[in-house]
């Protein structure tokens, strides 16, 4: 309908240069005034619908900052390496959406058996309350550069420490393992290898769910 109205009035001033040239130069400016206006509401519609669009995007991304910063300043006497071992235990304890207390126990003396610190019952608390309940690979420093074998079988190893606690491996307990294995690039004959050594070493029984 624009469209229509425009080639309408452009008609009109070249209809009016041969009938009067101040009325005709008088249109033409309204024209160029209106095309002007349009110009600006279009760069504004523009600018409010970007703005729309990216908004729920930014706020994702400030909250997921700030949750790393909040997980972060808690485990901040803790190493990196140990920091990424400690977040995805407590994540995969919350998987199943049931938190046993022998995976609380597991979890505190994985961490003390590894870092040799000590850490209190309530700080595992507090971890597994802010951890995700499913793998996320922005919890786990170091994926994006590059992670050694090493610290990538130190991870699978607390991953099965938690998992065999209760003596069930539960359906949520494997898929967080599938996606932790596809966010680290762990492959399948890696972790199978892994998983065996584990299980020879820890001969406890796991019944499947």
């Amino acid at each position: 309908m624009f469209k229509i109205l425009t080639l309408t009035g452009i008609y009109s001033i070249i209809l009016s240069l041969y009938v009067n040239p101040a009325l005709a130069q008088s249109l033409l400016n309204d024209q160029i005034l209106i095309s002007a206006d349009k110009s600006v509401i279009d760069g504004i519609l523009v600018v409010i619908t970007l703005a729309i669009l990216l908004s729920p995007f930014y706020i994702y991304i400030n909250h997921v900052k700030k949750d790393s910063t909040r997980k972060r300043r808690l485990l901040r006497k803790f190493s990196i390496k140990d920091q990424n071992v400690i977040l995805m235990m407590a994540s995969v304890a919350k998987a199943d959406h049931e938190v046993a207390t022998s995976e609380i126990k597991k979890i505190r003396q994985t961490i003390e058996n590894l870092t040799r610190r000590k850490i209190s019952h309530l700080e595992i608390e507090k971890v597994i309350e802010i951890a995700s309940s499913q793998f996320n690979a922005h919890d786990i420093q170091g994926v994006i550069t590059g992670m050694s074998m090493d610290h990538k079988r130190e991870i699978l190893i607390a991953l099965f420490d938690v998992i065999a606690a209760d003596g069930k491996l539960r359906k949520e307990e494997r898929e967080y393992s599938r996606r932790l294995c596809k966010g680290l690039r762990i492959n399948q004959a890696f972790f199978d290898a892994v998983w065996v050594d584990y299980f020879e070493q820890n001969p406890n029984k796991l019944m499947v769910e």
